[in-house]
């Protein structure tokens, strides 16, 4: 199935990158022990990038940090300071995540 929708171009590539953008950042959240509202803001985020990697590669280094900003919203929107703290899951851990993906998605283009 993965190497028909190859086979078929960029949009059926992107929707598979989108599902396993999606799957993955769920399955983190659930490592990390993130709520259910910072689980759904990173999986936005991360089919953020997929989409603008799509439908606007010139945009791509535009979402990543609106992508970046979500997720730091999510924190301060709920008043929790703890999630501040480098190592508990927080929002530097987050940043560093999504900035990880982001140079591997610059390595592979």
């Amino acid at each position: 199935m993965v190497t028909g929708a190859f086979w078929l171009g960029r949009p059926s590539t992107a929707g598979i990158a989108l599902s396993v953008g999606v799957i993955a950042a769920v399955e983190f959240g659930g490592l990390m022990r993130l709520c259910w509202v910072d689980r759904v803001v990173l999986a936005v985020a991360v089919a953020g990038v997929v989409l603008a990697t799509w439908l606007a590669p010139g945009q791509m280094l535009r979402v990543v940090p609106i992508g970046a900003l979500a997720l730091a919203a999510v924190p301060l929107l709920a008043g929790d300071d703890s999630h501040w703290l480098p190592g508990s899951g927080g929002l530097l851990d987050r940043i560093d995540s999504l900035l990880i993906a982001l140079a591997v998605m610059l390595v592979l283009r």
